[in-house]
């Protein structure tokens, strides 16, 4: 499944400079391989096994066109229910009325709603997922530190400090689109503030945005190939959905 997203992008460069009128691009720093690490290693703690019938749990699934489907606690998508019923242009769902990923297992008994692009909480997962491309793009491709990312009504945005030269939009959009068809899958982890303080030990700015926005006990980190961030709602399964970007804007705040 894959869809053409056009969104309107704000790169909120924080800070930057030329050196001798060209850019260098990095390779993944050791702090970032530390952070991929850490963050494989929470996701495994956290990881629900489906072996063993003792563990199983089945579940009922009751989608809006009538039908009823029976799947397993935990091991369940909603991704894996649309493939099965045919549903063609889902980006997210809405489990028992909460927004809710594709590759998010089912925990319980539930009411199941398929969202695509026409609807607002479709454009969002969608342009959220944008988000972490180019921010995976800003991080491990030309070394710039991001401190948010995210979707607003008018697309997508990602604040960052490049420590080099100007930003080329036509390059960065090259990229991003290089990325996105990688289908580097998306991985999101709920976290308690202490393991999101280990991960971004590194990044005293987005510690301090993330503690100043916290509403929960929680903060959703994601990984999208060799970047972690944070998000506020539902993402796609994998970045070989967006296939079209275009990068309209460079702000300097």
């Amino acid at each position: 499944m894959g869809i053409q997203v056009i969104p309107l992008v704000l790169c909120r460069t924080l800070a930057r400079r030329n050196i001798n009128g060209k850019r260098s691009y990095v390779k993944v720093s050791s702090s970032l391989f530390t952070q991929l690490r850490l963050f494989d290693s929470i996701k495994n703690k956290q990881k629900n096994t489906c072996s063993g019938e003792e563990s199983e749990k089945p579940v009922t699934v009751h989608l809006a066109s009538g039908q009823t489907l029976k799947g397993t606690a935990g091991c369940t998508t909603p991704l894996s229910i649309a493939q099965r019923v045919r549903v063609k242009g889902a980006l997210v769902t809405k489990v028992n009325g909460e927004l809710w990923d594709l590759g998010r297992p089912i925990q319980t008994d539930c009411e199941l709603q398929f969202l695509d692009f026409e609807t607002p909480e479709g454009r969002q997962a969608a342009w959220r997922t944008g988000a972490c491309v180019l921010s995976g793009v800003l991080q491990s491709v030309l070394g710039a530190q991001v401190y948010r990312e995210g979707a607003s009504e008018f697309g997508l945005y990602c604040d960052h400090h490049l420590k080099d030269g100007p930003l080329s939009l036509s390059n960065v959009e090259e990229r991003c689109l290089m990325a996105a068809a990688q289908k580097f899958p998306i991985t999101r982890l709920e976290l308690k503030m202490e393991e999101v303080q280990d991960l971004f030990q590194n990044n005293d700015l987005r510690l301090w945005l993330i503690e100043e926005q916290l509403t929960g006990p929680f903060v959703s980190v994601y990984r999208c190939g060799d970047s972690i961030g944070v998000c506020d709602g539902p993402l796609l399964p994998h970045t070989g959905y967006l296939k079209i970007f275009r990068m309209l804007q460079v702000s300097m705040q």
